[in-house]
């Protein structure tokens, strides 16, 4: 699958990558359509995920939104938070305290869902900044978020993508989750890296299904950089 990813050119590459990714991961997982389609996987997580973090209020996230917003299983491509306690309580229990935490954080995202293809980067970075000052959330939660509400443009860093990402970069692994800081690689350099590519900044979709991919294909590039340890 890395290489697959690694080789990745223009939009019909990316096509092509995305059928073969999901042969091989129905294989692997024994999953149907686990990549494109089906019950379980990227694409349910993603289409399933994007319309709650979007919303406007979460002030009443059900217990399934929580499940999508954090990636507990069956949602835990792009990420699983299971491990990230204050995050999981921030996001479950409403306190009035957890209440007030959900809406800035919220608040914090509107710019990187109303931001351009030149803006989005800032945006994004933006974003990680202010999830890293609040106690429990970080880098690899706030890239899930922002995998979520923009997949067209967002890569989640998530510990299973974490190596594989920086190896195909160049980035240090350790780097790639978080805000600008002074000289520092950042997750704006991961992102500049992907814009130098054409399947992800040039997309020419055909039809539903391929337009379909280009709204997630920036998500779904972590099925090329996952590390299966099943």
């Amino acid at each position: 699958m890395y290489e697959l990813g690694a080789n990745l050119t223009d939009w019909p590459s990316f096509v092509t990558a995305i059928g073969e990714a999901d042969r091989y991961w129905a294989r692997k997982l024994n999953e149907n359509e686990p990549v494109k389609g089906g019950d379980s996987g990227w694409l349910n997580t993603i289409t399933l995920g994007n319309p709650v973090v979007r919303r406007q209020d979460w002030g009443n996230l059900t217990r399934e939104d929580s499940r999508l917003i954090l990636g507990r299983s069956p949602y835990g491509w792009l990420g699983s938070m299971g491990a990230a306690g204050l995050a999981n309580n921030v996001l479950t229990e409403p306190t009035p305290e957890n209440l007030r935490i959900r809406s800035d954080i919220r608040a914090t995202l509107e710019p990187v869902l109303q931001a351009d293809a030149t803006g989005f980067a800032d945006a994004a970075c933006a974003f990680i900044a202010a999830l890293e000052e609040i106690r429990g959330f970080g880098g690899g939660i706030a890239t899930r978020l922002l995998a979520l509400a923009r997949p067209d443009r967002a890569i989640s860093v998530n510990n299973a993508a974490r190596y594989r990402l920086a190896q195909l970069t160049g980035l240090p692994a350790s780097s790639l989750a978080h805000a600008p800081r002074s000289r520092a690689h950042s997750y704006k350099d991961l992102l500049r890296w992907f814009e130098n590519t054409l399947w992800y900044s040039s997309p020419t979709p055909q039809g539903v299904y391929e337009h379909l991919l280009a709204n997630y294909r920036a998500a779904l590039f972590d099925v090329f950089v996952y590390e299966y340890d099943g």
